[in-house]
C-alpha cells in the first residue's frame, strides 16, 4: 500500500519529459529506443539503489528530467495543453529526484519482481490507462509513451509514462493537465 501512496504522489503531480531535440544529452545514460532499452535504464537505477550509491542514483534520476520541457510539451501537445503541462512540471520538478529515488530504493526490498515495459503508440492499445489514452489522442505530434510495471509476490506497482528523447528515456508522468477541459 505504501508503494501506491508514494507512486500516487509522484505521478499525480509530476509531468516530466524531455527536450524536443533528439541530440544526445551527455548527462543521461544512453539507451536504445526500445522496451529493452527502458528496462535497462530502470535496472541501472535499481542496481545503483541496491549498491547504496545515493549520489549516483540521484544523478541517474536527475538525468530523467528534461531540459527545455516547455518547448517539448508545446510541440507534442500544442500551445495551450503544452503550456498547462509545462506549468505543472515546473511546479513539481523539485519533488522528482528525491521521490523517484526513494521509489527505486524501496523497490530493491521487494525483490524478486518482474519488470514489464510496454510501448504505447495507439490510444486503443489494451495496455493504455485512461490518461495515457487521452494524452495519446490529444497529441499534435505523435510520441510513444512507455509504461513500466513491477509485478511480484510482494509488489504490484507502476511508473508511467516515460518518453524517449535525446538518447534516453525521460519520465513524463500522467500529463493530466493536457486533457483537462
Amino acid at each position: 500500500m505504501r508503494e501506491w501512496v508514494i507512486m500516487g504522489l509522484l505521478v499525480a503531480g509530476l509531468a516530466l519529459v524531455t527536450s524536443c531535440s533528439n541530440s544526445p544529452d551527455a548527462s543521461a545514460p544512453q539507451a536504445p529506443e526500445t522496451t529493452d532499452g527502458l528496462k535497462a535504464q530502470i535496472n541501472t537505477a535499481l542496481e545503483t539503489a541496491k549498491a547504496g550509491d545515493e549520489a549516483k542514483l540521484a544523478e541517474l534520476v536527475k538525468a530523467m528530467i528534461l531540459p527545455d520541457y516547455e518547448a517539448w510539451f508545446k510541440e507534442v501537445l500544442g500551445d495551450d495543453a503544452g503550456a498547462a503541462v509545462a506549468k505543472d512540471y515546473a511546479d513539481h520538478v523539485g519533488e522528482f529526484v528525491p521521490g523517484l529515488g526513494k521509489v527505486f530504493t524501496e523497490l530493491i526490498n521487494k525483490q524478486p519482481f518482474e519488470i514489464i515495459v510496454s510501448k504505447l503508440e495507439n490510444p486503443d492499445d489494451k495496455a493504455c490507462r485512461g490518461l495515457q489514452r487521452d494524452v495519446l489522442r490529444k497529441m499534435k505530434k505523435a510520441v510513444p509513451l512507455y509504461d513500466v510495471r513491477f509485478r511480484g509476490n510482494s509488489i504490484g506497482m507502476s511508473v508511467w509514462s516515460f518518453v524517449y528523447a535525446k538518447g534516453a528515456f525521460r519520465f513524463a508522468g500522467q500529463m493530466e493537465p493536457a486533457v483537462k477541459d
